[in-house]
């Protein structure tokens, strides 16, 4: 296969992939609201769960984390470390305990893409 031809595949399997994600977050925001609809249907008939054909629903409940952001992070870090007689930590040593916890970086060479007709919009 030609450079071209590599090159030409290569930007119509992005234009695919960006064409499925925008329709997978469309799909997901649909599941999350019907979803939500049928739990308050269920809720408000009283109903521990329902059966339509070979679907059974029920309502369960989960426990799940909020996601902290990064200063929320370093805040949390610096009150557990207080709490456990560290007082005078320096933000210099929460930054490096985080990193820690990070995998090592790798330097690896990517293909960038720019595509010109966008830009001249």
């Amino acid at each position: 296969m030609s450079i071209t031809g590599m090159i030409s595949e290569l930007d119509s399997i992005n234009k695919e992939l960006k064409r499925i994600r925008e329709q997978l977050k469309q799909l997901s925001e649909r599941k999350k609201e019907l979803e939500e609809n049928i739990l308050k249907y269920m809720e408000e008939q009283e109903k521990v769960g329902i059966e339509y054909k070979n679907v059974v629903l029920t309502a369960q409940e989960t426990i799940k984390r909020d996601k902290k952001n990064k200063d929320e992070k370093i805040e949390s870090v610096k009150t557990l470390l207080k709490k456990n007689g560290m007082n005078n930590v320096s933000d210099d040593f929460v930054e490096n305990l985080m990193n820690s916890m990070k995998g090592e970086k790798i330097k690896k060479t990517e293909l960038k893409i720019k595509d010109k007709a966008q830009k001249k919009k």
